[in-house]
């Protein structure tokens, strides 16, 4: 009997993981509620909010609104990943006054939907979707790595719906504000490119994916090759880190 619950709890667990690798999800940067009046702005978009990011480049766009002030965000660049995510960047289409709070809108939303969906936890609690534009505009140094990104170690585990897989590298980065770190990294055997702004995540640039979703994916015993660059707040972008680096796909311990 013992043995048949186990089988019927882990069987549950399964189901569980199961239906949160089937949702939905769309997150943003800045993570801050503060920005400049000419800001990049990245939006993720996990699962079936893949075609939310997709359809920015034509079917629906987006918009920062204040009051009856509606500026429409232009698609830089979009971004395919290689585990249930898509990412697009953004930038409005002329500069954002100064000391104004702009709410994000989507079109294609009605408001319940937008308001459980265009939100995102800060301070204990779900909150709209928000940036305020500094009154004073900042000028910020280019950013620029300080050390050459380096591999310090990989993950593999195993869950439910699959394992997680990271390789991580450190690096020392210069840079003021919020920043993300655009990482390229391709397949030596097909030579194909993936290219994804990454956090940094407790010092690491951790290259891979979760149980659900990640940028990037790799097939065992393959090998690649990466290289990164700074991109601040405001869209700047360092200088390519260096030579691109080798690793290989990470493997079950």
């Amino acid at each position: 009997m013992k043995k048949v619950f186990l089988l019927i709890a882990a069987g549950l667990m399964s189901m569980s993981l199961w239906a949160k690798c089937t949702s939905s999800g769309l997150y943003f940067f800045p993570s801050g509620n503060m920005i400049s009046s000419n800001p990049i702005i990245v939006i993720d978009g996990f699962a079936s909010d893949q075609q939310t990011i997709r359809d920015l480049s034509g079917k629906h766009n987006a918009w920062l609104v204040a009051g009856k002030e509606r500026i429409k965000l232009i698609v830089q660049e979009t971004n395919e990943g290689q585990y249930g995510l898509t990412q697009a960047l953004l930038r409005p289409e002329r500069p954002l006054k100064k000391g104004v709070t702009y709410k994000l809108h989507i079109d294609g939303m009605k408001q319940k939907e937008a308001e459980t969906r265009l939100r995102r936890y800060q301070d204990n609690k779900w909150t709209a979707v928000t940036w305020t534009v500094t009154k004073e505009e900042k000028t910020y140094a280019k950013p620029e790595f300080t050390s050459i990104p380096v591999k310090t170690g990989e993950e593999y585990t195993m869950f439910g719906c699959g394992p997680a897989m990271y390789v991580n590298f450190s690096a020392g980065i210069k840079c003021e504000g919020e920043y993300l770190v655009k990482t390229v990294v391709a397949d030596k055997a097909t030579g194909k490119e993936t290219t994804w702004y990454l956090p940094v995540e407790d010092g690491k640039i951790k290259i891979g994916h979760g149980m659900c979703s990640g940028a990037f994916s790799f097939a065992p015993n393959s090998s690649y090759t990466v290289y990164f660059q700074v991109m601040n707040e405001k869209g700047d972008v360092s200088l390519i880190s260096g030579r691109p680096v080798s690793f290989g796909a990470p493997k079950m311990s």
